[in-house]
């Protein structure tokens, strides 16, 4: 996969086990890039392209942007969205089939008898899906006392198995973990198959997983 942004020549490759590290020193430019990075991923349009392959792909669907790390949403609407499906087919198999269709049946009966006691000409949809249920029901993700670390791995798992994303992109994430802390990051990351991003207006020290453009004041690529 490329992702370019109309307003710098270069582009950059997200290749398996390596961490696209983007560093703008110019702040107005930095902030634009993360404004319009956060629209496009919310469906709005913006300078950004990504494709795979030469075909043009849709970055709401593929990137997840973390402006901030101690506030991460684990239960997105995307998520649960996820979540639901991936519980409805599991209650579908072949293991919960029949539970699935005699509580299917016991609600509808439950519903059908408090309908007949109320005074109004009332009816429902008995033929509703599981999916209906998890959210009457509030289903979603335990958020646990994970530390800063444990919590972003999680949250990646989220994202990966439940939304399909295949890029996520930090803000300054360099700023808030160690270079050890980084790579025991980066080598989660690799394990699941998932592109990096770092989007950064500084950077002091490079790591050997990383791939690192460099943009000065003067809008030149100096790396």
């Amino acid at each position: 996969m490329k992702l370019v942004y109309t307003e710098l020549e270069q582009q950059l490759v997200f290749q398996e086990n390596k961490v696209n590290v983007l560093v703008i020193e110019q702040k107005e430019l930095f902030r634009r890039m993360i404004q319009e990075l956060d629209k496009q991923i919310s469906g709005e349009e913006g300078g950004f392209v990504l494709s795979d392959n030469n075909k043009t792909m849709k970055i709401d669907k593929e990137v997840c942007l973390i402006l901030n790390p101690f506030a991460l949403d684990i239960n997105s609407r995307k998520a649960l969205t996820g979540l639901y499906n991936e519980l409805g087919k599991q209650g579908l198999n072949e293991e919960n089939y029949l539970k699935t269709c005699k509580l299917k049946e016991q609600i509808a009966e439950y519903i059908y008898d408090l309908l007949n006691q109320a005074d109004y000409a009332l009816k429902f949809q008995d033929d509703f899906n599981l999916q209906s249920l998890f959210k009457a029901l509030e289903v979603e993700f335990e958020a646990g006392e994970e530390n800063f670390l444990e919590g972003l791995v999680y949250f990646m798992d989220v994202c990966s198995k439940f939304q399909k994303i295949k890029i996520l992109a930090f803000v300054n994430l360099k700023t808030y973990l160690t270079n050890d802390d980084l790579q025991k990051f980066y080598k989660e990351a690799f394990y699941r198959k998932m592109h990096l991003l770092l989007l950064e207006n500084s950077i002091e020290q490079e790591l050997a997983e990383e791939v690192v453009c460099i943009v000065d004041d003067d809008l030149c690529v100096v790396k």
